[in-house]
């Protein structure tokens, strides 16, 4: 397995140049800076640095093109995917709900008692013009669900 496999670019080849850099990097603060050959592995681990970030740059930003490639395709090939791919992009979420809210001081646990207090206090926000009769309906019936699926069995 490979060092940096949290990387999806990572590679053999990356990973075999990491190798040498640490190789390198190694001699090069073993050795005195006295000794005639500090210049030279000095300068062999620079070259090797600078060979494995040039190579790390290159796989990153192919990977990244491949990724962004994959989510173009699959917004016009297949849509699960491509919102698949947008659920990825984003950070993890809770999977719960706090179920809780405060009302004139007190606070409710009971889901039923949150979710009417949020109806009631979407209902506010939703409250159609007076005369808008198709609006006020479709908020009744909102409404109506709502408490429905709150009802003890």
């Amino acid at each position: 397995m490979f060092r940096h496999s949290l990387k999806p670019w990572w590679s053999e080849e990356l990973q075999t140049l990491w190798d040498e850099m640490h190789v390198c990097e190694h001699d090069y603060v073993k050795t005195p800076r006295s000794d005639p050959s500090f210049k030279a592995k000095f300068r062999k681990f620079r070259d090797a640095e600078k060979k494995f970030d040039k190579t790390n740059k290159r796989s990153k930003r192919k990977h990244q093109r491949q990724e962004v490639n994959n989510i173009e395709k699959a917004n016009t090939d297949d849509p699960v995917a491509f919102w698949d791919f947008i659920k990825r992009l984003n950070p993890r979420r809770k999977d719960s709900i706090p179920w809780e809210a405060c009302v004139d001081g007190n606070v409710y646990y009971d889901k039923c008692e949150v979710m009417n207090h949020w109806t009631d206090e979407f209902a506010k926000l939703l409250t159609p013009p007076e005369g808008d009769e198709v609006s006020r309906i479709r908020l009744e019936n909102i409404t109506q669900d709502n408490r429905e699926s709150c009802v003890p069995i």
